[in-house]
């Protein structure tokens, strides 16, 4: 597991993912990867109202392909 999905991982509460939560839309964060400084880059994953499944479904195939 690279440094990033495991920081991830231990902050259970993603400040950025609740404001989606607030909207009622699914999201979750993807590692990306990090600089050459050592920063932990991401991305944030949203989908529409009722889009759980296709979130949750693009997420890993997202992280295969960048992490």
């Amino acid at each position: 597991m690279c440094k990033l999905a495991r920081a991830c991982s231990q902050n259970r509460s993603n400040p950025k993912s609740r404001w989606w939560a607030v909207l009622g839309l699914p999201a979750i964060p993807v590692p990306c990867g990090e600089t050459s400084a050592g920063l932990l880059v991401g991305l944030q994953i949203a989908g529409p109202a009722g889009g759980e499944a296709r979130v949750l479904g693009f997420a890993p195939a997202l992280e295969r392909t960048v992490c």
